[in-house]
């Protein structure tokens, strides 16, 4: 509802939220649909195709499914693939405010472990800046003091399959990509899904250092540059056997 003011629009229920945008979006695509692909932003080519069914249908999951969230902030990705496959998800969220309001969304669901921690390259605390759905390390707003745990730690903690990831950390992937793959984990992973953002001091660089690392195992399907993108393992690759 971009045109309420920011107050009004945080004391309307999300529901009512979710349905306005749910019953603009067909409109929006619509009208897109009547411009040339070549002139639209990859954001509109992204809402075009088909907005975040791109990244929540058709993606062969189950209940058994392993799914891990990195950046879970209020949890609609979450719940969309909790409703939709009952996988099994674990919710990476380092931002109390934000985990504690994830911890009483899924209190009542099995399937949904949540973590109060993102994942580094080794243990740590920091401080992000906390500015809604773009809190993170270079986000500015007030300071919330965060805590990470190795991607060592992770790797010995998740199975030897991950079926999914989805990545929105807003600059954390151009750290994490490079420690999950460190630690074999891109390699046990079916598909990617990741957010790249224009954060950093360099981050075409970051982008592109990153995706060399998931080429080596994932073929990339799709991707809406600094939007979203998805990587499904290659069918000639698995895990190593010692994981």
């Amino acid at each position: 509802m971009s045109f309420l003011k920011p107050r009004v629009k945080a004391s309307l229920p999300e529901k009512l939220i979710s349905r306005y945008r749910s019953a603009r979006r067909p409109v929006r695509r619509a009208a897109l649909r009547l411009r040339p692909y070549s002139t639209l932003s990859p954001i509109e080519r992204y809402r075009r195709d088909g907005y975040n069914d791109l990244i929540t249908k058709n993606l062969e999951l189950n209940a058994e499914s392993v799914v891990l969230d990195f950046g879970g902030y209020v949890g609609n990705y979450t719940a969309t693939i909790s409703d939709r496959y009952q996988s099994q998800i674990h919710v990476f969220e380092p931002v109390p405010e934000f985990s504690t309001a994830l911890h009483a969304r899924f209190m009542n669901r099995a399937n949904v472990t949540i973590h109060e921690y993102g994942i580094a390259d080794v243990d740590d605390v920091r401080t992000f800046g906390v500015s809604a759905d773009g809190t993170g390390a270079f986000a500015e707003g007030a300071g919330a003091s965060v805590s990470f745990r190795s991607a060592d730690y992770l790797a010995e903690a998740m199975p030897p399959l991950i079926d999914l990831m989805a990545m929105n950390i807003e600059g954390g992937e151009y750290e994490l990509i490079p420690a999950l793959d460190h630690v074999g984990l891109l390699a046990r992973t079916n598909r990617i899904f990741v957010q790249f953002h224009r954060v950093g001091p360099d981050p075409i660089g970051d982008r592109a250092s990153c995706r060399h690392l998931l080429e080596a195992t994932h073929t990339c399907i799709w991707s809406y540059d600094f939007v979203w993108e998805a990587w499904v393992r290659k069918t000639n690759h698995h895990p190593i056997s010692s994981v």
